[in-house]
């Protein structure tokens, strides 16, 4: 899967990604990174993050003092990105003095298909904030068990965890559905199905049950029978909490919010977890911690309490705020291809 579109053009691609729902977002990623900040004592976080041409979060974030910056540009300890089209590269670069780059996919990056890690994810690893905003299909796994997303995902808790390093995690994909090969959808329906019956996460099926009757109640798959982005906003979390989980993290689903940005027609789904490193507890071979404690359970179980943001939604009722971040937008207008 790629990170980005798959054709460029400057103006299109500045406009596709400054639109008020986009905002919305960007502005819950800043509340998440700032509580993040609050958590470590460097005085800056550690960003990672799939930027876009103009790098509106990286701007949000050295606004509001999140990055560690020189006289010369940024702290390459304090921001890393990458991007695989290569005239974005270039431009991004030209904005963004002195920040690790990589020219590829995030999959390449962290070392998706081969044993072990890149090198240079090895050395650039840990990040205290991790956006991997996606604009292509997140589970599409021609010829694979699992997508390359999704082992990109895992292969980032377990850089993390070799760091024993706790962190923010932001997740954004396309809900999509003909982006998603059928056993790309039918891997994250076996995930579901999984907590259904599985008697650690009773908690879990009941409130499901009680949302959604006719998928337990029907033959038909659950991306069939529920909106397929409810689906997302649902499998995601779980498969993201599992993975932790096997990496010794306690991860909880902090927001989960769905859009689509105005001039757009796919509607995104988003999550922010806080992702905190607990480890093995004393003893040998014992069993992760939150094993112990019961988190995880209890963490699948708020999946469902967590309420789904429909930013379009937001906006229609309450116009004063619908009209804060046009406002928004239309100063971003005058960053453009500005350095940062």
């Amino acid at each position: 899967m790629s990170s980005s579109i798959n054709s460029y053009s400057q103006s299109q691609d500045r406009e596709a990604f400054n639109n008020p729902e986009k905002w919305f977002v960007r502005y819950k990623w800043l509340k998440h990174a700032r509580r993040r900040l609050d958590k470590v004592s460097k005085g800056f976080v550690k960003f990672f993050t799939l930027p876009g041409v103009e790098c509106f979060d990286i701007r949000l974030f050295k606004l509001h003092s999140l990055l560690k910056t020189t006289a010369t540009g940024f702290d390459p300890e304090s921001l890393a990105y990458c991007e695989e089209i290569a005239e974005r590269y270039t431009r991004i670069g030209n904005l963004l003095a002195n920040a690790r780059r990589f020219n590829g996919s995030y999959e390449s990056l962290v070392g998706v298909g081969i044993s072990g890690f890149t090198a240079r994810a090895d050395q650039w690893f840990p990040f205290d904030v991790i956006n991997l905003d996606f604009s292509g299909p997140g589970f599409n796994q021609p010829g694979r068990n699992t997508s390359r997303t999704a082992e990109a995902l895992l292969k980032t808790f377990k850089l993390q965890k070799s760091k024993r390093s706790s962190f923010s995690l932001f997740i954004t994909i396309p809900a999509n559905p003909v982006w998603n090969d059928e056993s790309g959808k039918k891997q994250l329906e076996q995930c579901l199905r999984t907590n259904l019956t599985d008697n650690e996460t009773q908690e879990f099926t009941r409130a499901f049950n009680d949302k959604y009757p006719q998928v337990q109640q029907g033959p038909s798959p659950a991306y069939q029978t529920m909106p397929y982005h409810e689906f997302l906003l649902i499998t995601v979390p779980k498969l993201v909490i599992k993975y932790g989980l096997d990496e010794w993290f306690v991860v909880v689903c902090e927001e989960k919010l769905t859009y689509v940005g105005e001039g757009h027609n796919t509607r995104m789904v988003t999550f922010c977890f806080e992702c905190e490193y607990v480890g093995l507890p004393n003893g040998y071979g014992g069993q992760p911690q939150t094993l112990q404690l019961h988190q995880y359970s209890e963490n699948v179980a708020n999946i469902l309490r967590t309420p789904n943001t429909d930013v379009n939604q937001v906006f229609a009722s309450h116009l004063k705020l619908r009209r804060k971040y046009d406002s928004i937008r239309d100063e971003a207008r005058k960053c453009y291809g500005t350095k940062l």
